[in-house]
């Protein structure tokens, strides 16, 4: 039959009669006026998407069919990455497990961490391995051994004197000896009176004579893993406290009055009864039998060395308020 076709969409126009060359025109015109009203999208985007749809496909269904064409896509791309997925993981395990990333390097240990120059030279085995299986009584013989006996050492003694000239808590050193050794270069180092600001201990230039300093005379050493004291620090293993006493330091000022044991009726009193409190996070045990320290006085072998009451009496105090002790 005759007709002619649509300019857009390609289907076919019949005609009931052989038309003249002006119908033709005329119905050209009026499939081309139609065309954008009744194509869901324009022409140019039609034949790039899906192309031109057929006059019996409504919109509704040209909307469904773009938005399945969409999903099915979506999913393809997934499925995809899906698949890609796990070839990136393995080569990022095996990345890691055969070579340390060169931004983070290894943790050192921590005694190549810690400032103490002992310290770091401590071997893991010996002196530092034997204070761990000492367990928390008695003293360490490796480390409260001192052979110096300009020293004095006196185990399960901590000596107070006037006052404090380094603090132990940051200033650790391998065993008692060594804190002895630390007091007589201080007390060499830091009694001349041009000395301030020179540092005496190698390795620690921050550690430095303070100007008009008196010398260190009294040393106290702790040779457990942890040390019970009446206060609220948490002191540990190779802590070395430098001290002094101004006046008669042979007779260094003791806190537990020549005792080397706490009283057996203060071991066995509830915390709350303590001389001063300890919290549990600072010692949650129960007090010790012997004072835990080692300490020592700089004086001639042929010395004697006594003590003398410390400035804060607590132990006669709580004597003799809980007492009588032993």
């Amino acid at each position: 039959g005759y007709g002619t076709r649509c300019p857009l969409r390609g289907d076919f126009i019949p005609f009931t009669s052989v038309p003249s060359a002006a119908s033709v025109r005329t119905a050209d015109v009026s499939v081309r006026r139609r065309s954008p009203r009744r194509c869901a999208v324009p022409h140019h985007q039609s034949t790039l998407l899906l192309g031109c749809m057929t006059p019996a496909l409504s919109r509704s269904r040209f909307s469904i069919g773009w938005a399945t064409q969409f999903a099915f896509l979506t999913v393809m791309l997934l499925l995809l990455l899906h698949s890609l997925q796990p070839a990136r993981t393995r080569q990022r395990l095996e990345g890691t497990s055969t070579a340390p990333s060169p931004r983070f390097p290894k943790l050192a240990t921590i005694s190549s961490m810690t400032l103490d120059v002992a310290d770091v030279e401590a071997p893991d085995t010996g002196a530092n391995a034997s204070a761990k299986d000492s367990g928390a009584q008695g003293s360490n013989i490796s480390l409260s051994q001192v052979d110096d006996a300009t020293c004095h050492a006196r185990e399960h003694t901590g000596y107070a004197g006037d006052g404090a000239l380094v603090w132990g808590m940051g200033f650790k050193l391998r065993d008692a000896a060594e804190c002895c050794r630390a007091c007589q270069l201080h007390a060499t180092t830091c009694s001349s009176p041009d000395a301030a600001g020179v540092s005496w201990w190698p390795g620690r230039p921050d550690v430095v004579c303070k100007k008009q300093q008196p010398a260190c005379s009294i040393w106290t050493f702790c040779p457990q893993e942890r040390c019970f004291a009446f206060d609220v620090h948490v002191h540990t293993q190779g802590e070395c406290w430098l001290k002094y006493q101004q006046n008669d330091r042979l007779m260094p000022k003791d806190p537990h009055f020549g005792h080397t044991t706490y009283p057996k009726v203060m071991q066995a009193s509830e915390r709350r009864l303590w001389p001063w409190a300890v919290s549990v996070d600072v010692w949650p045990g129960p007090m010790p039998h012997h004072v835990p320290w080692i300490s020592g006085v700089l004086a001639p072998v042929e010395a004697v060395v006594g003590w003398s009451p410390p400035n804060d009496k607590w132990r006669e105090r709580w004597c003799a308020k809980h007492g009588p002790c032993d």
